[in-house]
Order: C-alpha cells, then structure tokens, then sequence
C-alpha cells in the first residue's frame, strides 16, 4: 500500500495541469451525472486523468488500449480508485466493448475503436460528444468523414492539436522509446546506426533523441517532403528499406501502419541487430519472422532471439508497442498536458452540447491556451 501511496504522489507531482483542474472541478463538478467511457493505455498519469474525470462528478468506465501494454503498478493504482474498469482477456476485446454500449455513456475518450463500434452499430446509445487521441485514431475518423460519410456525434481531435503533436508526440515518445530501447537491448548507443521508419512527430521525436545519444541515425520516408525535411532541414541519411537494414544496428518503425517489415527483409539484417516497434499496429510481421526462422528462444521479458542462416536477430516486445510494455509510456510531465486537453474537453463538450453539431472540431484555442498557461505558472514563468 505505501508503494501505491508512493506512485501516486510522484504522479501528482509531475501532473500540475490535472491537479489545478481538479482543485477547480471537486467544486464546480461540471460533469456531474454524465458517464464517460474511456479506451487508453493504463498508466500513471491515465489513473490522474480518471481521477480529476472523477472530481468533475462523472461516472467513468475504462477499458485499457491494449492488454499487452497495461502497466502492472497502474493497474494496482486504477484498483484503489473506485472507477469502474474492464480489462479483457487477450482474444476478447471485443466483447469488452459490447459492455461499453451496454454502459451507455454520454462522453467518450476513444482511440477510434468506440468511434468504429458507434459507426457500425445498429441504433447504437446516442453520444454527446467525443475526443480522439493518437493521430493515427485523428486520422481513422478523418478518413471515414473524407470519404463522404457523416459522423454521429460531435468529435475533438486532440490527435491533431499541435500541443500534442509537438510535445507529446515528437518529445514525449522520443523520450521513452529511447528508455525502452536502453532497458531492453542494453545496448550503449553511441556510434550505433539506428534506422528509423517514419519520420511523423513521433519519428522526428525519436531521432532527435538517438542523436542526442551519440547514434548515427538513418531516416527511411516514402513521403517526399518528409524526406527532405529529414535531409536537408534535420541533417540525417535518409534511404530506402533496402538499404538501411543491412547497415543498422537497430530498426524502429514509426509510421502507423501494418506490416512494413515483411517476410523479405528480415534476411538483410546484420547479425545481432534489434527490431521494434512504435506504432500503433503490428509494423513488424512477426508470423512471417516466425516462419523463416530457423529456430528462436526467449532471452529475456523483452526480447525473442530467431536464427537466421547462422545469424541473430533480435525482436523486441514481440512488434509490439516498445515504448508501452517496455518503457510505462511516456512521462507524467508531458502526459499531463494532452490528458488535461482531454479533460477540459469532457466538459466543453458535456457544456456547449447545445451549440455544437455532427462534425469533427479542432481543439479550442481556449483549452489550448489554459493548458499551456497553467503548465507555464507551475514553472514559475510570468507571461507578460
């Protein structure tokens, strides 16, 4: 109990947002009788983000992202809140959301899996309104309205804020997957080529780091102006597929889609380089790994070793998320500020539901502004 009171307190430490919204919301509790349905990773800065939800006067249900990346200490940490959770077993998501609707709640958190279930229900609970977090679930929702249909609810993409996509996303994600990549691998960064696949917000935030490390780094970018952002503005390599996983030490995929190292490349590896992963889906074809192999062991919690033709390689967290399983996410201290860009838009949805409409909003200039002004007091810094 002491080392739960413990985590809790260095998590309130480092989250000066929440905490102030919170200090505003157990009095003001302007979401009182709403329920909220939340899909996000399990973390400690999530719980304060479920907390001051709580504060607010909510009834909150929560649903972790993915079980595989469920942080063992915050899930021990969500167990002494009181909220309401539901962590599926593996194979069995689905059905977690089912007891969503079930739930029926007025606001949700998503990772677009909500937004997906609510657009292909039938006569599915009505909705007030919705965030979306990641860009890459900004992305699935701006899809779906690109190609002529409508949305149900009104949706904010905090996904597409330029609070997290620049903070968050570039520095916050560069941060912990270079963590990760250290406690895995062990490996002493500096001089090693590391081979970066997509260079997003999160891809320019992990090479900015593994530079910062001393690594020699290598951009691999389809996109034509990415790719030349990578090499004529940031000063990196950039090459195809082909020609990075012969000389890297370490590939780490970033660009949000699925399976884009395949059966073919897995060959080209120098020995003992290491493979992960970032993205939200599976980017590393694990089966198709599996297959060639010539044999593979487990050599630690986080690593598998396969044998190919006399040569080693080394997958790490199983293609999953690195930065989640092995890493706890990213900091409190930058979780704080899109968490709080979540919260604050609870309640501007749950109070404007009148005014707004079916569509999808940016975030408002308002929360924006009184996220970062709040986090800049905490610093001691006056704005003129």
């Amino acid at each position: 109990m002491l080392q739960q009171i413990t985590r809790i307190s260095q998590a309130r430490a480092y989250t000066p947002v929440l905490n102030k919204i919170a200090q505003q919301f157990t009095n003001d509790k302007p979401l009182a009788n709403t329920k909220i349905a939340i899909i996000f990773h399990l973390t400690d800065p999530v719980v304060q983000m479920l907390l001051t939800l709580v504060s607010a006067g909510a009834d909150i249900l929560f649903v972790p992202s993915k079980t595989e990346t469920i942080v063992p200490a915050s899930l021990d940490l969500l167990k002494q809140t009181g909220v309401k959770y539901i962590i599926p077993p593996a194979g069995q998501e689905a059905e977690s959301l089912r007891q969503i609707l079930a739930f029926k709640p007025d606001l949700l958190i998503d990772n677009a899996n909500l937004f997906k279930l609510w657009h292909n229900e039938n006569n599915p609970p009505p909705i007030v309104g919705a965030t979306v977090h990641s860009r890459s679930a900004y992305d699935i929702v701006d899809k779906h309205r690109q190609a002529g249909h409508s949305v149900n609810y009104p949706i904010i993409g905090i996904g597409a804020s330029e609070l997290k996509l620049e903070l968050e996303s570039t520095l916050g994600t560069g941060q912990s997957v270079i963590n990760a990549l250290i406690k895995v691998s062990q490996l002493q960064l500096n001089g090693k080529k590391i081979a970066i696949v997509g260079y997003g917000n999160v891809g320019t935030g992990i090479a900015k780091m593994a530079q910062a490390m001393g690594a020699q780094v290598m951009i691999v970018e389809t996109n034509g102006y990415r790719a030349l952002k990578a090499k004529l503005f940031d000063g990196y390599e950039v090459m195809s597929l082909e020609q990075a996983i012969p000389q890297c030490d370490v590939m780490l995929t970033a660009t949000g889609g699925k399976n884009i190292i395949t059966e073919q490349y897995f060959g080209l590896f120098k020995p003992y380089a290491f493979i992960g992963n970032i993205g939200r889906y599976q980017e590393i074809d694990v089966s198709g790994l599996e297959k060639i192999a010539d044999s593979q062991q487990v050599v630690n919690d986080y690593v598998t070793e396969y044998q190919l033709n006399g040569r080693s390689i080394y997958l790490m967290v199983a293609g999953h998320q690195l930065n989640h399983i092995a890493g706890e996410g990213n900091s409190s201290e930058i979780m704080d500020l899109s968490l709080a860009l979540h919260v604050l838009a609870m309640e501007y949805l749950w109070t404007q539901r009148e005014q707004l409409s079916a569509q999808i909003y940016t975030v408002p200039e308002t929360i924006t502004e009184q996220v970062a002004l709040t986090k800049l007091q905490s610093l001691g810094v006056q704005m003129s």
